[in-house]
Parts: C-alpha cells; structure tokens; sequence
C-alpha cells in the first residue's frame, strides 16, 4: 500500500487541527485532574470532620460503656446514602455496633493505624480513625464512603470538555480554512499550473500572481523560468523535429548507449529496419551483438574499443545484423562519444544506423561492372550527346593505339576512315535518334593510320526523364574474324583438294553463265567429266595418289576454258566444264573430244608409276536441253550416265530418249501419293554419341518409304519427289510425330536426357505451318521441348532471310533445338550464320571422309569447329566410320559423333536393344569399378 501524499493546503489544515487538539485535550486533562483532585480533597475534609464529630460525641460514651448512645450515633449515618458502611470498634478490634457489616469486612480492621487514614478504592473511600477521651484511645471508628458522587461528577465535566473539544476542533477547522484559504490561496495557484504544466507539458501556461509579498515574487520568478523553458523547449521542438525529418529522410535509426549504467536507447523505427517487434528489441550491448553476423562481431569490438580509447574521433563500422526474416542485412553504424567523467572515461555514445544493403549490391554490382569494363576483349567508348569520348577501357587503347590522354575530349569522328559516306552515317544517326541503338561493321581507322573492319553496337542512354545523357559504343577487330570467314567462305565454295570451285559456286557461275547467254541469244553447253574407275585406282595405289591425280586433271581441265570459275569439281571423281558462246555441233564436238584427249591421251607419272586414264563425258546444251541451271545439270548428268555404259573414253550428248526414267519417276509420284495412307513409311534412327563420354546422347529420325512395288526407295530418289508433288507437308508432319512418340517412349524407359533429331525439307519448312505443327505434335506427345531437335540445310535458309529468323526464333523461342545440316556445302555465308539462332552445326560427311589424309577437308573441319566455339555452337559429325576419324574429332573437341562407326541406322526395337547393351555394360563397368 502506497504512502498517503497530502497537499501543501492539506498539511497546513492537518497541522492546525493537530495542534488544537492537541491543546485542547491537555487543557481538558489538566482540568479533570485538578477537579478529580479538588474532589478528593473535599471528600477527605468531610470524612475527617465526620471522624471528628463521632470522636467528639461518642468518646465519653464509648469510655464509660454507653453502648446504646454510641448505636445511636450510628443510625445518624443510615441516614446518608453516601456512607455505604460505619463501625465502632474497640481498642482491641472487637466491633461495638456496625452498620452494614458485610461491606466493611473484619480483615479490614489491620489496616488501622494510631492515626487517622484515608484508602481510597475502585468504588468507596475508607477512613479509619482514633475514639479518643481525655486524650486516650478508646476505639476506633471506621466508615466507608462511596465515590458515585465524585465520579458522577467527574464524568460530567469529561463530557463537557469533551463537547468544548469538539466545538473548538470545529472551530478550529473552520479558522483553519479560512486561514488556508487566505495564506495558500497562491500556493494552490501555483500548484495548479504546475501540475498541469507536468500533465499537459505545456509551457505557455503561466501563474497568476495574486498577492505582493513573498509568494508573489516567488510566482513571478517561477513565471520567468517558465519563459526560459518554453523558448528553449521550442527550439529543442524544432532542433528535434529538424533531427527526425533528417533521421526520417536518411532512413537512419538513432541509438544512444550509457556506459555508465549499461542502458540501451533505439528509436522505434528499429522496428521497420529490422522487422522486429518493440519487445524484441535489443535491451543492451550484448543483445545486440546476438543479432550480428558472427564474423562481424570482432570488427565492431575493435572499432568501439578504438573510440572509447579516444583513439579515433568517431565510431564507423559497417556489419551484418540478421532481419527478422532470417537474411542478412548491411548496416553502417556511426557513432561519437558525447559525455566522458573527469579520467577520461566514456559514459555516454550517441550514434545511429543505417541499412546499407542495397548501397552494398549497387557497389558490388559497380566494382562487377568496373572489373568487366576493365577487363573485357571488346572496346568500350562513353561519348556525350555530341559524341565527345569521356571515358575508354583498356582494350580500347589495344585496339585502336589511342591513349587515354590523347583521345578523351576528342570528337568520335576521329576514329572514322573514308570507306564509309556521309549517307552510311547520316542512316546510323537517324537509326540512333528513333531507336536508340545502332548494330553494324564498319571500317574504321587506328591511331597509326591503318584501316581494319570492326564489328559496332551502340546504345542510347537516357535518364529518368528519358532525356539522352550519353552514348555507349561497344566494338570487336574482326580482322581474323573476317580472314576466316573469308577463308572458310572460300573453302565453302571450293573443292579443297584441287581448289576448284565446287557444286555450289558452280551452280552460281552456271545460272550466271546462263542470263549472260540468255541476253546474247548464245547457246552455252554444260560438259561433265567422269574418270572411269576411280575406285580401282584409289584402292590400288592408295588414295594419296587417288588425290594427286585429281589435282593433276583439274590442272589439264583448266587449260580448256577460258576462266578458272568455269571449270568444277563436283563429286570424287566427276567434273564440269561450261562453255559459252556454242556456234554448232561441230565446234562442241571438238571441243568435247580436246578435253577428253587431255585427260586421256597422256599418261599421269605419280611416285614413279605411270597411269593412263579412262574417262566419260556426258554434255547438255542450253536452251535446247534445257533452260534451267538445275535441269541443264541433271541432263549433263544422264548423258555422263549413259556414256559411262558406252565404250571407253566415249562422250554423250543428252538425248530426249534418255527420260525413260521420266516414266519410272511418274510411277514412283503414283505410288508416292497414296504411301502415307498405305502405312509405308516407317522411321529408322541412327545414334548420335556424345564425343566426350562415347554414350549415346539422341538420335536422328531418318524417313524410309517400303513399297510393294518399288521396294526400299533411297531418300534421295522419294524425298525431293515428294516435295514436287507437295505432300512433304503431311508425311514430314507424319514423321515428325512418329519420331517426338518415340522420343516420349525412351523418356518413359527412362532415358529422359535423349534428344531427337528430325530432319526439315526446304519445301515444308517453307510452305508447311510448321511453329503451329511442331508447337502441336509436342503437346500431344509429351515431349519436353527441348528433346526436339530440327536439322536444316543451308539452302533454306538464305530463301527469304527474314522470315527463315522469325521463324526460327519462334522455335527457339519454344525450346526447340535448331541444328544446321551438311554445313559447309551450301549457299550461306558467315554474316547470315550470325543472324540465326542456331545451336549445333552437323559438318558434311563428304569433308569427314578424307579429314584424315586431306588436309584441305581437315583445314575445313578446323575451320568449322573454331567458328562454331566462337559464336558458342555445338558441333556434330556425321558419316564417321573409322576409328582414325573419331580420334581426330575428339581432339579438335567435336561434341557429337554420328555413323556406320558407331551404328547403321536401327529401328526403334533395335534401337532400345541398343540403350538397354549400353546400360548394362555401364552397370557392369561401374560394378568392376567398385
């Protein structure tokens, strides 16, 4: 229970009545006594003088024996209601005559003295005195006299003091009030207004002074002081309302630490920093130090230890604390000692904290960026809006000779050659100003003057009110990249081994040949030369010599026409020969007949063997056999084909009888028709096996057509039928779906990383609806898409560039997998290659047959595999069969294999025969392992 707390006005009240009462009650005490006192003393005088008036009137009665008169006296005292008790003894105690014996009993009489005596009792006074005669004691008297009077009395004055008590206490509260109210009236004034002052922690309010002495000085000193604390508890208002909006605006949280008393103060806005609760916050230093990263916990001890030791003016640290949540969060910690005792010791810290989490990452991910603008291969150039350069990395300076000092401040048309015109930047400006970006190769100059192509991307940067603040231009030397790419476009179009243009460039030279004589009304013939029996001779001198006699009759051929572009090696041991401006059948004739004497008619010396040769000419004529490169081709290629049943060293003009196959072909286009209906294709697939671990890793779906009639069509004879009849389209769609089930079934079994290739017709890849099809044919099967991965050859791509990248991003898009057929025997070139989003490239086979003795097909093979390393495209090889090429490819780091070396295509039964052999001989090798 809590001490009472009286007010000044209430102590003055207790005090006053205290004291009056007080006064009162001795006074009224004082009086009782004396009167109590007065009583007794009366009392006692008028029992002495009734002792003397019973010694005065029975001390001769009693000397002589006058027992009646002494009785006598004795009823006197009946009379008296006061006297209880009265009796006559003699000398010897023997009683003479008593009054109401049973109240004053016998044992009484010892008390008797030889004078007289007075004993007062609870309720009587007794009185025992001498009968003297002639001045002897004759007997004694005694009488009992009873105190109800006196106390009636006195009871009687107690109550009246009493009642004046209470009127005076009365009174006295009543002048206490009123002098209270008079003398504290100021006090309580200014009570008041302090408390509410305290309550309200209003310091405008003010006492008012009621009286002009002590008090009202007082009031008025106080009303001073008040002023004093008003102004200055405004200005720490505002110096704390300037503090919070600082705190407020920096996301700061304050702390102040009392060394002295271990206390702990943290703003509440801990709370949000942290997620915290108010209860949860830390209480002291080492509550704290619970919540910070252990490996932070020596960096703040030392630091605060440095401060405290007034070793440094400040505390700074920057720590992990743990967020309510469980992660880490940075915070700065900053601090001063504000209060230290007379040695020097640290008694009070003021500081606060601040979650620096995001400065940290934004600082990561600057120094990440500094490190990769340092470091990258690229140059990189900052400009201006107006293409002043204000800032280059170090491969700016490798590439381009400029140091900083030389080129920051400078315009960026100092890099700038002349193979470019005002038009070509005039198109970049335009394309920077509505796209914000540029992307392009160019030529442009180095400090010591020498031009070099470069490879350019450069990025508007705006602010946040999209206003333009800087340019940032990023570029790569190509040099190399484009001697490659020049040498592999010339090894592209070339036949490696004899350096003559090849099937493709031909085609080109041909249709070129073609307009030329097509606007000149001239006739062009297309001769194409066959060596008889190449295979014998390569099997029986060795392909070494096989080559060099290539070699050898591509050097007679190129003595007959007049360019080197006109003459082809087009397959082994097949070559082609144009020859423009034909007048007559005589001239060609001749010429024919020259050409075949010059391979013919002298004997090739190799490593001391002498070889004559046998060859085969097969010729058409435009624009009488035809009036198409591709046509013209083919029927040079018949006539070869009949001449080579002919006699020796024959040549064959194309004649129109030689098409009887024209009606095997419009049989095969019946029967072609109606085969997908007839359930005769079937699919077989051939592995694929990942050159890093020999495993197999997918397989490539390849389309077989089995006729009753026809037996096994080769594909090379169904498929471009089918793609002329234009139902491609559904039996691609066929087996495009037949391979994706089949894919889903090894994934079910459990060989989920199998991947299935599916070839794609330049026709239906063209005509076909092909992204919704395959986007289809994968939701129906199950198949993940990335399981899926679709082969085109070059030619279908450079038909319409634009779309053949929309759509192939599409696909990508999908998770498709898009591989390059035959690489290096099409049309398109490096810069296209780029363009396309591509992930593997499968290098023809016609280059990985001689790859080992060919170092013109090895050249191409290297080339390839570095081009793809460096746009980071897989590479495949296919038509591997000895084991000399597959350690070859595995050195030049090809990624997969594919061929007879490994498997002939299988069928699906054999196929999984196949996983299931090469799983068991993984489990078994990994149990020897063990």
């Amino acid at each position: 229970m809590g001490r009472l707390r009286l007010s000044f006005s209430q102590k003055v009240q207790l005090y006053a009545c205290t004291v009056g009462l007080i006064s009162l009650i001795f006074a009224g005490i004082a009086f009782v006594v004396l009167e109590a006192k007065h009583s007794h003393v009366e009392l006692e005088n008028a029992l002495q003088f009734k002792v003397d008036l019973i010694n005065h009137s029975i001390g001769q009665a009693l000397a002589t024996n006058q027992i009646e008169k002494t009785k006598e006296i004795l009823e006197y005292f009946k009379k008296n209601p006061e006297i209880v008790s009265a009796g006559i003894y003699s000398v010897n105690g023997v009683p003479i005559a008593v009054y109401n014996p049973k109240a004053l009993p016998q044992a009484e009489l010892s008390l008797s003295t030889n004078n007289q005596s007075i004993l007062f009792g609870k309720d009587d006074v007794k009185i025992v005195g001498d009968i003297t005669y002639n001045n002897q004691i004759v007997g004694k008297v005694v009488l009992l006299h009873s105190l109800d009077q006196i106390k009636y009395h006195i009871n009687y004055l107690i109550m009246m003091i009493t009642i004046v008590l209470i009127l005076s206490l009365l009174g006295a509260v009543l002048v206490t009030f009123f002098l209270q109210d008079v003398l504290t009236k100021s006090l309580n004034n200014l009570s008041k207004t302090v408390k509410e002052i305290t309550k309200t922690k209003d310091y405008s309010l003010r006492a008012e002074v009621l009286t002009q002495d002590d008090l009202g000085d007082l009031t008025q000193g106080i009303n001073s002081m008040l002023d004093e604390v008003e102004g200055r508890d405004k200005a720490l208002t505002k110096s704390e309302e300037r503090l919070n909006l600082a705190l407020w605006a920096s996301n700061e949280v304050m702390f102040d630490l009392d060394f002295e008393n271990n206390n702990w103060y943290i703003d509440e806005s801990f709370t949000n920093l942290t997620g915290y609760r108010r209860d949860q916050m830390p209480k002291d230093r080492e509550q704290y130090f619970k919540l910070v990263h252990p490996e932070d916990i020596h960096q703040i001890k030392s630091e605060l230890r440095s401060h405290l030791a007034d070793e440094k003016p400040f505390f700074v640290t920057e720590h992990r604390l743990r967020h309510k949540s469980g992660n880490w969060r940075w915070m700065l910690a900053r601090g001063k000692v504000v209060e230290r005792n007379k040695h020097g010791h640290a008694l009070r810290m003021v500081g606060t904290l601040l979650d620096i989490t995001a400065k940290r990452e934004t600082q990561k991910r600057l120094e990440l960026f500094n490190k990769v603008f340092e470091s990258t291969t690229e140059g990189v150039i900052v400009t201006d809006p107006e293409f002043r350069i204000i800032e280059i990395n170090p491969s700016f300076t490798h590439i381009t000779g400029y140091l900083r000092q030389d080129i920051i401040g400078q315009s960026i048309n100092i890099l700038h050659s002349d193979k470019q015109n005002e038009d070509f930047y005039r198109r970049m400006h335009l394309s920077l100003d509505t796209q914000r970006k540029w992307q392009g190769e160019l030529w442009e100059k180095r400090k010591n003057g020498e031009i070099y192509p470069q490879r350019l991307t450069i990025n508007a940067m705006l602010d946040d009110k999209e206003q333009l603040i800087h340019y940032v231009a990023v570029f790569s030397d190509i040099t190399q990249f484009k001697q490659t790419e020049d040498e592999l476009q010339y090894l592209t179009h070339h036949d490696a081994l004899t350096s003559l243009p090849n099937r493709t460039l031909l085609m080109i030279q041909l249709e070129t040949e073609i307009q030329s004589a097509k606007a000149n009304h001239q006739r062009l013939a297309l001769i194409m030369l066959g060596i008889d029996k190449f295979k014998v001779l390569n099997d029986s001198y060795g392909h070494e010599v096989g080559d060099t006699i290539l070699q050898l009759v591509a050097t007679r051929l190129l003595r007959c026409v007049k360019r080197k572009e006109l003459v082809s090696r087009v397959t082994g041991d097949e070559f082609v020969l144009i020859i423009d401006n034909v007048e007559d059948y005589e001239q060609l004739k001749q010429t024919t007949q020259e050409i075949l004497l010059t391979i013919t008619a002298h004997y090739f010396n190799i490593e001391y063997h002498d070889i004559l040769l046998g060859a085969s000419v097969g010729v058409s004529i435009y624009p009488d056999d035809a009036q198409d490169s591709q046509t013209l081709f083919t029927n040079a290629d018949t006539a070869l084909y009949h001449a080579k049943l002919a006699e020796r060293n024959s040549f064959q003009l194309y004649m129109p009888g030689m098409n009887n196959q024209v009606l095997i072909k419009q049989r095969m286009a019946f029967l072609l028709r109606s085969a997908l209906a007839n359930n005769e294709f079937f699919v077989e697939y051939q592995p694929k096996i990942d050159a890093r671990t020999g495993l197999t890793c997918g397989a490539e779906a390849l389309l077989r057509w089995q006729n009753a009639e026809l037996g096994l069509v080769p594909p090379g004879v169904f498929i471009p039928l089918a793609e002329e009849l234009g139902v491609i389209v559904p039996v691609g769609r066929w087996a495009l779906k037949t391979a994706c089930q089949q894919a889903r079934k090894w994934h079910d079994m459990g060989y989920s990383h199998l991947k299935v290739s599916v070839n794609l017709s330049a026709y239906q890849f063209r005509t076909g609806d092909l992204v919704k099809e395959t986007a289809r044919i994968l939701q129906e099967t199950q198949l993940p898409t990335h399981a899926l991965d679709l082969e085109l050859t070059e030619g279908v791509l450079i038909d319409n560039v634009d779309r053949c990248v929309l759509r192939l991003k599409v696909l990508k898009s999908m998770g498709v997998n898009i591989s390059i057929d035959d690489f290096g025997t099409g049309y398109s070139s490096l810069s296209y290659l780029r363009r396309f989003p591509i992930d593997a490239l499968k290098i023809d086979q016609s280059f990985i047959t001689h790859v080992c003795q060919n170092q013109e097909d090895a050249s191409i093979v290297d080339a390839i595999v570095a081009m793809a390393k460096g746009l980071n495209i897989r590479t495949i090889a296919e038509g591997v069969e000895t084991k000399e090429q597959v350690d070859y490819l595995i050195a030049k780091q090809v990624d997969e294999l594919q061929g007879y070396y490994y498997s002939k295509p299988l069928l699906a039964e054999q196929f999984i025969e196949r996983l299931h052999d090469e799983s068991a001989n993984i489990s078994i090798i990994g149990h020897s392992t063990k």
